[in-house]
């Protein structure tokens, strides 16, 4: 630990349209790649933060969104600077 108790707010969005999964990070498109198939569905439960072999995420996560579409820059920028 360096005594900084400071926090410093990430914004990170991930979307998929079918074709490419790219990372969005503070709202401006980081990492993109090629992917394709369908997005696989589950009847189990999801996980956020986490895996099923128990690795977490150290921190605070809050607004955690999911949306039924891929969502385009646009929305996600306005969508982070929203709160």
């Amino acid at each position: 630990a360096n005594g900084d108790d400071s926090v410093q707010e990430v914004k990170l969005a991930l979307t998929y349209d079918g074709e490419t999964i790219r990372l969005f990070i503070n709202g401006d498109e980081k990492e993109s790649r090629s992917e394709s198939g369908p997005v696989r569905i589950s009847e189990g439960r999801l996980l956020v933060g986490g895996t099923t072999g128990g690795q977490w995420f150290k921190g605070a996560m809050d607004d955690v969104r999911i949306y039924p579409v891929a969502v385009a820059e646009a929305q996600i920028k306005a969508d982070m600077i929203e709160k």
